[in-house]
């Protein structure tokens, strides 16, 4: 079993959500799920996120058909 930490991430000039992606080997949607309210057309400098950096793993929450 692995454990994840998150990280507050200030948005900074140029900051894009796949940017952030790529620096903290993570995924778009990873930052998305773990910050519902954030409009990834909107980021703001300044604004504080979460990431979970070294997430890249698929996440599945699917529901098995049974």
């Amino acid at each position: 079993m692995w454990e994840l930490s998150s990280i507050e991430h200030v948005i900074q000039p140029g900051d894009t959500l796949y940017s952030l992606a790529k620096k903290y080997n993570t995924t778009v949607e990873m930052i998305m799920n773990t910050n519902l309210a954030l409009e990834p057309n909107n980021l703001r400098v300044g604004q504080k996120i979460y990431i979970f950096p070294n997430s890249n793993r698929t996440i599945c929450n699917k529901r098995m058909p049974y």
